[in-house]
Order: structure tokens, then C-alpha cells, then sequence
């Protein structure tokens, strides 16, 4: 028998199953009195038929505990195999709960690089609706890299503002929240700029490939990573980001998007406020120009016009003869280009009300109202500073009108000379023709036209 499990139980059961044969024979021995012995024995199992139905018991029993045996084999292996089954499953539990400690630990640090890429791409919102408030370039590069340290966590960062002509770059820095003087350099003398804003790249350089013979070394030696964005607008470079971290690994491809972005929305808002500048420099000038014209084209027409003013008292409309004296709050009106009251205390007895005459922000004229001890509301002073605004509107559109004919005038004058010395072949004529009309078109003011004789110098060589 192959299985020592089946055969134990098989011999167990033989063994057992002789015992009851074999105590039968000896109690029948016995109980005829007869000696023991084989012969005895044989005798009693051949008068007695019931022992031959004993002697099968352990055959019986040897064929049960056969049966038995082979349950028992049954029941082992399928223990064996149960046990197996157990230990296949606490190891796939244990690769599971590794499995799931390492997706686990995955997933958190994915949901921190998101928590982190969030935080940035929030800043960079904010950072771009602060821009709109820029007034300047300056002031949007210089709120861009304090943003970027304070935001981003880096202890340096640099704007590299490329002029017109693209050969000098001006940097706006900020190093540990302390912001560092501006300085101008010529990019030709800077191999690292120069190399981004040939490229029109962005490039990412880490400690071990930094370089005093091919580039300009970090600002302390604590820095261990670098990146450079360029910024631009088509194909024109404006400037060039400079970013610096202590981090190694700062810069990764996931890293450089948001900044990226940065560089994007900047070109634009460098652009816009160049071009803001730019109309802000022109107007300026404009404003100043015509504030001087005005200025003039009134001096003028008051001249011509021995125009001072006029004064209306007691139901008379009267001109002035000449200017009348400013006092100290006309002239604060005049300057400030806002109304001014006086109410009169217990010595004075007037009070006056002064309200300047505006033309595109320059001052040229005063209304003056004066009434005896009056109170000066808030509808009076409304009132007077629209009429003001009607008469500073009505004299602007005179003399708009009134330069207008001037130039019409002095067109049809030059017209009507050109007109006449065309026709006239002979210099004699033409210059007559010349004299006459300019001295009719000024007032018969006195004409001299005289041509000088052309000398020629030679020099004799000795």
C-alpha cells in the first residue's frame, strides 16, 4: 500500500478486530473445561459455528478502518491544501496592502504636486490682475519678481528689460525679500542672457553645469538650480526672466508650465505698458503744446482786441480798461483751477466767489461774483461753475473760429500773390508785383526786396 497514512489504519483495524475472535475461543475453551491449546482451539472453532462469523471481525474491521484511512488521507491533504490556500492568500494580503501603502503614498504625493501646481497657478492669477493696475513697467516688473520670491518660495529673481535697440538690458531684482539697485549692462557682455535671447528659449541649468567661462554665476552659492524664461511678443524679445532655487530638482518639465504661463501673460502687459507710456509721454507733450497755444492765441486776441474783461454792476454791463489786480485767493483760485469762497467775518462786509475760466486744464480768466454778506450754497457754487464752463466752452469755440479765418485769410493772400507773380515773366515785374501786394496785405507797411550780387573768392596758390 502506497499510502502509510491508509495502511496504519488498515493494520489498526485488523489488529483490533482479532482481539474479539480470539477471546471468544479462550472463554469457550474455558467453559468446557478443556486444557489450552492449539488442539483445543481448533476443536471448539469446529463444534461452535458462531466463531466462524467472529473470525470475520477483523477482516471487518480491518476493511473499516481501510475506509476510515482513506478519509483520513482525504481530510489531510484537503487540510493541507486548506493551509496552503491561507498562506497564498496572507501573501497576496500582504503584496495588496504593500500595493495599496505605495498607491497610498503615490496618490498623496500626487495630491501635493496638485495641491502645489494649484497654489502656483493661483498666484499667477492674482500676480496677472495685479498687472492690470501696473502705471508702469517698472512698477510691473518690480511686483513681478517680489511676487515670484514671496509666492514661489525662491530666494532670487531677476527681470532682465531689453531697451529699444535690443543691446542693453536693464535687471530688476529681489534677493531674501531685500530688493537690489537697478543696474544696465550690455547684453553682449552677458553670455548667458545673450545665449536666451538669441536662442528664444527657455533653459534650465542645475550646480554641476554652472560655469564661470561660459556663464555668469548665481548670485550666492547656496543656489543649486536656475531657470531662464524668455519673454516676448511675436518675434521680438522684451526681456528675459531669471528665476533661482536651492532645490537640485527645482525645474522639472511639470515645473516650468506655470512660469511659462507667467512669460506669456508678461510680454502682452510689457507691450501694453510701453505703449501706455509711450501715449502718456505724447499727451504730456500735446497737453503742454496746447496749453501754450491757448495761452498764446488769448494773449494775442486780448491784445488785438484791447479785450480785458467786462464787469456788470448795478444793471451796467462795463468793459475793463486794463487788468485789475489779483488778490492772493483769485490767484489760489486760478492756480488750483477750483472755486474758491470767501464769506466775510465781522469786520469785512462782501463776500466773493471765485470760479476760474478752464481751457483743456489751463487757467484764462476768473469769474468773480460778490454779493454783501451772503452765504455761498452748494447749488450757487454748482451754478456758477457750469456757467463758467459755458464761457470757457463758447470762448474756446471763438477762438478756434477766430484762427480759423486767420488762416483762411492768410491762405487767399498767398493765393492772390502767387496768382499774380505767376503771370510775370520780367524780374523787374515780378518783384514790383512782389513789394506791392505784401505791403497792401500788411497794412502798407514798407517793402524792400533787394538781390545780392553772388561773389565768387579765389585762392592763388603761391
Amino acid at each position: 500500500m502506497k499510502n502509510p497514512l491508509v495502511a496504519r489504519w488498515t493494520l489498526l483495524g485488523a489488529v483490533f478486530g482479532s482481539f474479539p475472535p480470539l477471546l471468544a475461543t479462550i472463554v469457550d475453551i474455558w467453559l468446557r473445561g478443556l486444557p489450552f491449546g492449539v488442539s483445543s482451539a481448533l476443536a471448539v472453532q469446529q463444534q461452535n459455528p458462531v466463531h466462524w462469523i467472529v473470525d470475520t471481525a477483523p477482516f471487518v474491521l480491518g476493511v473499516a478502518f481501510y475506509l476510515i484511512g482513506l478519509r483520513d488521507q482525504a481530510l489531510q491533504q484537503a487540510n493541507q491544501e486548506l493551509q496552503q490556500t491561507l498562506q497564498h492568500i496572507e501573501i497576496i494580503k500582504a503584496e495588496l496592502k504593500r500595493q495599496i501603502e505605495e498607491h497610498q503614498h503615490t496618490l498623496e504625493q500626487l495630491q501635493a504636486r496638485h495641491e502645489h501646481q494649484t497654489h502656483r497657478f493661483i498666484s499667477i492669477a492674482l500676480l496677472a490682475e495685479a498687472l492690470q493696475n501696473a502705471r508702469s513697467v517698472n512698477e510691473a516688473l518690480t511686483l513681478t519678481v517680489q511676487e515670484v520670491c514671496n509666492q514661489f518660495g525662491h530666494p532670487y529673481t531677476a527681470m532682465y528689460l531689453l531697451d529699444e535697440t535690443g543691446m542693453y538690458a536693464e535687471r530688476y531684482a529681489i534677493h531674501r525679500g531685500a530688493l537690489l539697485s537697478p543696474y544696465r549692462e550690455r547684453i553682449s557682455e552677458n553670455a548667458l542672457l545673450e545665449r536666451i535671447v538669441l536662442s528664444r528659449m527657455p533653459f534650465t541649468f542645475r550646480r554641476p553645469e554652472f560655469g564661470p567661462a561660459v556663464f555668469h554665476l548665481p548670485i550666492s552659492d547656496e543656489i543649486n538650480a536656475q531657470l531662464l524664461l524668455p519673454i516676448q511678443t511675436g518675434d521680438r524679445i522684451l526681456a528675459v526672466l531669471d528665476i533661482q532655487s536651492t532645490e537640485l530638482q527645482a525645474f522639472s518639465p511639470e515645473d516650468i508650465l506655470p512660469y511659462a504661463i507667467l512669460a506669456d501673460l508678461l510680454g502682452p502687459t510689457i507691450e501694453n505698458l510701453r505703449r501706455l507710456e509711450q501715449a502718456r509721454t505724447l499727451s504730456e507733450k500735446f497737453a503742454q503744446v496746447e496749453q501754450s497755444s491757448i495761452r498764446q492765441a488769448w494773449a494775442h486776441a486780448s491784445r488785438e482786441k484791447h479785450l480785458f474783461g467786462y464787469r456788470y454792476i448795478n444793471g451796467i454791463s462795463v468793459p475793463l480798461q486794463e487788468p485789475l489786480p489779483i488778490d492772493a485767493a483769485a490767484l489760489q483760485a486760478l492756480e488750483s483751477g477750483l472755486p474758491r469762497s470767501y464769506e466775510p467775518g465781522t469786520e469785512a462786509s462782501t463776500s466773493y466767489l471765485d470760479v476760474p475760466l478752464r481751457i483743456h486744464g489751463e487757467s484764462i480768466g476768473l469769474l468773480r461774483i460778490s454779493a454783501p454778506r451772503r452765504k455761498w450754497t452748494d447749488d450757487d457754487i454748482d451754478i456758477v461753475e457750469v456757467v463758467a464752463e459755458r464761457v470757457a466752452l463758447a470762448l474756446e469755440n471763438a477762438l478756434l473760429m477766430r484762427s480759423s479765418l486767420r488762416r483762411a485769410e492768410r491762405e487767399r493772400i498767398i493765393a492772390e500773390i502767387t496768382s499774380r507773380l505767376s503771370g510775370q515773366t520780367r524780374i523787374r515785374a515780378i518783384l514790383q508785383t512782389a513789394a506791392q501786394e505784401l505791403s497792401q496785405a500788411l497794412n502798407g507797411s514798407e517793402v524792400l526786396i533787394q538781390l545780392q550780387p553772388i561773389q565768387k573768392t579765389f585762392e592763388v596758390e603761391s
